[in-house]
């Protein structure tokens, strides 16, 4: 062993003194991971610019994750993240996958970034990565519109439809699981008008909760 690999390992061993500790330390992770998931839910709505916004949506979806460690079940791997979704956005009407019906006059908005949304959208989605997009969208719409908000997991649709409703919109709905639970439902997605197998896994982190052969091989 060189000389200059002595320091790294004493580092490593002094490292592995604290690996007991970490199931210890969860219980204050987990809360502290849930007050700044609020935290970054206002940086997200006061952040103008589309990069910064997507680097406080990347935050707020890693502590999300870190929030639901654990809480996954092989029936329903979003099930820790729909109860947080819920907890946080309790005013939000939440809408099951398997009751979701397009219907005339419905507006459907996915709530993803554009490259995100190239990837693949529910058949018929209008791209609408904010509030000021969202209100493009439905400019000289009656406020009782029916609107469905949808993302990956949806966090950030709920969060969306939270703001319409804020703005008037008595008619809004949140698609339960988003994109990924749809998907893994076995409902179609589409590119275009061309029906594909492929979802933006939004991260690694993200792209564990959607089925392998769902998440496309170029996360961002």
């Amino acid at each position: 062993m060189g000389i200059f690999a002595l320091p790294a390992l004493a580092k490593a061993r002094r490292a592995a003194l604290f690996f007991p500790l970490i199931p210890l330390a969860m219980p204050l992770v987990i809360p502290l991971a849930n007050f700044h998931i609020r935290l970054a839910s206002k940086l997200v709505a006061m952040t103008a610019a589309p990069y910064m916004r997507a680097c406080a949506t990347a935050v707020a979806a890693v502590l999300l994750v870190l929030s639901v460690a654990g809480q996954a079940s092989a029936d329903d791997p979003l099930a820790g993240i729909k109860e947080k979704v819920r907890a946080e956005f309790p005013d939000v009407r939440q809408l099951h996958v398997q009751r979701y019906q397009p219907e005339e006059g419905q507006i459907l908005l996915d709530v993803r970034e554009s490259d995100e949304f190239a990837i693949s959208h529910l058949r018929g989605a209008t791209l609408a990565t904010d509030l000021s997009q969202a209100l493009a969208v439905l400019a000289d719409r009656p406020k009782d519109t029916p609107i469905v908000t949808y993302c990956s997991v949806g966090w950030r649709s709920s969060k969306l439809a939270s703001e319409l409703a804020s703005r008037g919109f008595t008619n809004v709905q949140n698609l339960e699981g988003s994109i990924f639970e749809w998907a893994n439902n076995g409902n179609p997605v589409y590119r275009a008008n061309e029906q594909v197998k492929d979802v933006h896994p939004f991260n690694w982190r993200w792209g564990r909760y959607l089925d392998d052969e769902l998440a496309t091989k170029k996360p961002r």
